[in-house]
């Protein structure tokens, strides 16, 4: 993740987790479905299936996406193109639905290092991240300046954004939003690329 992961994502989505600048990287925590016509929508964990890839673009010829380190793939008609937008800890709102990268501090609350505000509402879960990291997906409770809390299923989490923690907004992309340069995040499923979420 820069080190974090947007996933989003894609999560992803994003975000999940969902900003990475790590290489490959299996079976990663949160998953991401495509939606069509829409941003991929998180959904709960998959057992395995899905593997997520992180790194610079390098290029994009035809449909073979290629990031740093040798790192190529062969993008689908399906394939789910999704991108981060920038936003402050003042555009957090109740009711938003996130992704959250964060690590636990010692009083049980979160430290997120990034949050993602995703518009279409997916599955609300909390899962082990690499790294020390957890990803939590659900919905803001309540927000007091860069502290907020989250709900999800079979719980809740106090969360408060690190000093350099970034906030960012997924919105559909096309894939002229994959250039040279960007950082991305791919996730396949059974080798076959179902979303790139370029950061911002």
């Amino acid at each position: 993740m820069r080190a974090r992961l947007t996933a989003t994502a894609i999560s992803f989505i994003v975000l999940t987790g969902v900003a990475c600048t790590s290489k490959s990287a299996a079976a990663p925590p949160a998953t991401v479905a495509p939606a069509p016509a829409a941003v991929a929508t998180p959904q709960a964990p998959a057992a395995g299936s899905r593997v997520w890839s992180y790194g610079t673009v390098e290029g994009l010829q035809g449909d073979t996406l290629t990031l740093d380190g040798n790192q190529t793939f062969t993008l689908a008609d399906t394939t789910n193109v999704s991108r981060q937008e920038p936003l402050t800890p003042a555009d957090l709102q109740p009711g938003q639905y996130v992704g959250v990268t964060a690590k636990r501090s010692p009083d049980n609350s979160l430290l997120a290092s990034e949050v993602n505000v995703i518009a279409q509402t997916g599955a609300e879960f909390q899962v082990p991240m690499g790294g020390g990291n957890l990803m939590t997906n659900g919905t803001i409770a309540e927000v007091n300046g860069n502290a907020f809390t989250v709900s999800f299923q079979g719980g809740g989490a106090r969360i408060t954004l690190a000093p350099d923690g970034h906030v960012y907004r997924i919105e559909r992309g096309a894939r002229t939003d994959i250039t040279a340069g960007k950082i991305a995040t791919v996730i396949t499923t059974d080798g076959t690329p179902v979303v790139v979420l370029v950061h911002g």
